[in-house]
């Protein structure tokens, strides 16, 4: 046998070895690519897991530090951010900062009107205009609802913060597109400073609303500077609101009846219901101070169904003591509040049934500023109330900034002039715009009530000029419901004796 022909014996011999090999080296190979597959698949997994982790993380970092709907800070956040700014001014005394707090005054007649999805996209909206007037470096925040706050840091920041107010009180006053409706929105600004040592985030933005809430009652759409005397005014504040809400549910304000008068025959003609409290530990509280608290609280929507129910009451009385209360009318001031709520056709006609009244008994009037300001929201009511026959008028006329176009169109009766007016009568430019008022309202097909009537002079002019009705001290203060009843009395019975003219009358059993 050959060398050739015995190595190919040897080969056949170990052949199957051979492929057993070569199948166990496939095998193993097969088996470290399948290892490798799945080391891969499960750093792939992992890598997936970690990045999902990190997602979850951040959207819980979003949902804990940052607001919703708008994507700024929230207060958590601007908590945080505030502290750290406080941190540094404690570090540094040079260093300073300052915090401006937005309120916007119509937010809720928004919501309440227009519903809450318009509400959201004009807080989306307002937040974009804000972002689009700060520094880079400004901070600007949502707190809540419509409050919004901004931190602005850096040496002169006082000044920039009041210059930055100024800017957004200025972009405010240009109309926003809301789902196709035009608002006109306009916020009260508080602002206050490092130059008050502060500690606590907290008390920074205590402070800043207290300032917000003082622009708020000097009239809105304006700012105001955080003083430490401030903190006094606002906690009597909060405490008169207290008071006051106490007072609506218990029933303990009172109403008292200013009477109206025809000026060419001196004929009573109504009253007008003004809302009175007397406090039983601070005395006398004046309307000028309560009201105000009542509309920014919300209690004013208490406060005016307790004036309607009461004078329509109080009307229903005096119509059936006799002939002189035949035909006269109840005048009642209503508010913007109530122009907002969705209910106020249903109180008025419940105090209405509930009194016995009937619809042309009532008068109700709208100041000229807050009808302008409100205008689209009062338009619906005014014309349902105008079709019911309740009676509308226009109070403090000459103040405001109401249209001939307007004046024309409103269901309005009647145009009431300012007491300003009247105060100032026998100066020649006064006595000119009254004359004008009349002139206009006559023009429309209005009559004219002039209130705040002194003087017999302010009387005698009044008459002179056409003005239809008057009320003042003059012929008559206010009365309360007693002194209402005894002057009807006593008319009825000085009527018989033919004793003097109606306001003659009126003044004497009034005075």
């Amino acid at each position: 046998m050959t060398f050739q022909q015995s190595g190919v014996g040897v080969l056949i011999a170990a052949a199957p070895i051979i492929a057993l090999l070569l199948s166990t080296m496939h095998l193993f190979f097969r088996h470290q690519e399948a290892d490798e597959a799945m080391r891969k698949s499960r750093l792939d997994a992992m890598e997936r897991e970690q990045e999902q982790a990190q997602r979850h993380m951040e959207e819980l970092q979003n949902i804990a530090f940052r607001d919703s709907l708008t994507g700024l800070p929230n207060r958590r956040h601007f908590h945080e951010l505030l502290g750290q700014a406080i941190a540094r001014g404690q570090d540094d005394a040079r260093h300073q900062f300052g915090i401006l707090f937005l309120d916007f005054d119509r937010f809720k007649l928004i919501n309440d009107s227009l519903g809450h999805s318009v509400g959201d996209e004009f807080l989306v909206q307002i937040s974009q205009r804000i972002q689009h007037h700060v520094r880079p470096g400004d901070v600007v925040a949502r707190l809540g609802g419509d409050e919004f706050a901004i931190l602005v840091e850096g040496t002169g920041c006082v000044d920039y913060a009041v210059a930055l107010a100024e800017r957004l009180l200025g972009m405010l006053r240009q109309p926003l597109q809301v789902a196709g409706t035009e608002i006109n929105a306009s916020a009260s600004i508080g602002i206050t400073s490092s130059a008050i040592a502060y500690a606590d985030p907290g008390e920074v933005l205590r402070d800043a609303d207290i300032a917000m809430y003082r622009a708020k009652s000097a009239g809105k759409a304006r700012y105001a500077m955080f003083d430490v005397g401030l903190r006094t005014e606002i906690s009597q504040r909060l405490l008169l609101e207290g008071e006051l809400r106490a007072a609506l549910a218990a029933g303990e304000l009172g109403v008292e009846y200013q009477p109206l008068f025809s000026l060419a025959t001196g004929t009573l003609t109504g009253f007008e219901a003004l809302a009175r409290w007397e406090h039983p530990q601070l005395g006398t509280i004046s309307p000028a101070t309560f009201i105000p608290i009542a509309e920014e609280s919300g209690l004013i929507i208490a406060l005016t169904d307790l004036v309607l129910h009461r004078a329509c009451r109080q009307l229903r009385r005096c119509q059936e003591m006799g002939d002189e209360g035949k035909g006269l009318t109840m005048h009642i001031n209503i508010s913007g509040n109530d122009i907002a709520h969705k209910g106020f056709i249903s109180r008025v006609t419940r105090a209405l049934a509930e009194s016995g009244l009937k619809p042309q008994d009532l008068t109700l009037e709208l100041t000229e500023n807050i009808l302008m300001a409100r205008l689209e929201d009062a338009l619906p009511m005014l014309a349902e109330l105008h079709t019911l026959g309740v009676r509308l008028s226009v109070d403090d006329f000459g103040t405001g900034c109401s249209s001939l176009s307007h004046l024309s169109s409103l269901p309005f009766d009647s145009l009431k002039i300012d007491r300003s007016f009247v105060q100032d009568l026998t100066r020649g430019s006064n006595a000119a715009i009254v004359r004008a008022i009349v002139f206009l309202a006559h023009a429309l097909g209005k009559s004219v009530v002039a209130e705040g009537i002194e003087t017999r002079g302010q009387f005698e002019q009044l008459c002179a000029i056409g003005c239809e009705s008057g009320q003042g001290y003059h012929m008559a203060p206010s009365l309360t419901s007693q002194r209402v009843e005894a002057m009807m009395l006593g008319w009825a019975a000085s009527r018989q004796v033919g004793y003097g003219s109606p306001v003659t009358r009126a003044g004497q059993l009034c005075h």
